[in-house]
């Protein structure tokens, strides 16, 4: 990538900063655009605010390329209570093409309107005799699913989960629009800001407390191991799910294809376990197969 943002205390009056007057490091960043030949993609808009005195300045500076400077728009979000704020860099480029790849909602079953005492019945009515069989061991646990998916479609059922933030109640949302309509007058209104910045920060703190304390009592009555995993890879920052698009280079070739990506993955396994079984072992697996 050919682009960078760079944030440290640094004015050029006239460059990016016209609020502030210019200092020796905005003069070195000046000197390091000449020698890379990077130009600044700032639009002149402010990045910070003082919240002592209300003050403008932009000590976020965004470096291109020159031959990028026509693909880049520069913008600010004032939409959250931090004193610097959030920049959105857009990088048009023509020259590539991302492929979309559609991603299918995960129904799941809808546990909180079950009807537990149906569904016991229809499960028990067909598992009624299915023990006198006599087929091997992959084709009963092929029927005994097939009767509790059967079941649970008809007395469970099932739906598409909704995203939501539990933690971002009405309360929560009128204090966010409170304090970010109190920054278009910041000048006027500082120390409003300031508080309703507070009192927000206080607000999603608690609500989120509240939401992590009622999850925690939840696991004791419904220990569901997916949503506790889901979670832990949230706080971890892993993402719920796998870029569609991330290729995999393996023998300098470009991968794309999943099928193709989990062969290489099942043949590195292959190749590098070393799993060893005793007699007893062997013999099971023989019958399993």
């Amino acid at each position: 990538k050919q682009w960078y943002q760079r944030r440290v205390a640094i004015t050029a009056g006239g460059v990016w900063d016209s609020f502030q007057p210019e200092n020796e490091m905005g003069n070195k960043i000046i000197d390091l655009m000449l020698a890379k030949d990077l130009v600044c993609s700032n639009n002149g808009e402010h990045t910070r605010v003082s919240r002592i005195t209300g003050g403008f300045s932009v000590p976020d500076v965004t470096l291109v390329s020159r031959n990028l400077e026509s693909d880049v728009k520069w913008d600010t979000v004032e939409e959250l209570g931090s004193d610097h704020i959030p920049i959105v860099l857009e990088m048009r480029n023509n020259k590539t093409r991302t492929l979309q790849v559609p991603r299918k909602s995960m129904q799941r079953w809808r546990k909180g309107k079950a009807d537990w005492d149906s569904f016991s019945v229809a499960v028990d009515k067909k598992l009624e005799g299915t023990h006198k069989r006599k087929d091997n061991l992959h084709r009963r646990v092929e029927q005994f699913n097939k009767i509790l998916t059967d079941a649970g479609y008809q007395h469970v059922g099932k739906t598409k989960p909704q995203k939501r933030e539990s933690w971002l109640t009405p309360t929560i949302k009128a204090a966010i629009k409170k304090r970010n309509n109190l920054r278009r007058n910041i000048r006027q209104k500082r120390a409003e800001w300031v508080e309703a910045c507070q009192e927000v920060n206080q607000l999603i703190a608690d609500s989120k407390q509240t939401e992590w304390i009622e999850f925690l009592d939840d696991l004791e009555y419904d220990p569901d191991t997916a949503k506790v995993w889901k979670l832990v890879r949230s706080l971890s920052g892993t993402p719920s799910s796998p870029a569609p698009n991330e290729a995999l280079v393996h023998n300098n070739k470009c991968i794309t294809s999943p099928y193709k990506k989990a062969d290489i993955f099942v043949k590195h396994y292959a190749r590098v376990s070393r799993l060893t079984f005793n007699k007893e072992e062997r013999e099971k697996n023989k019958k399993l197969k």
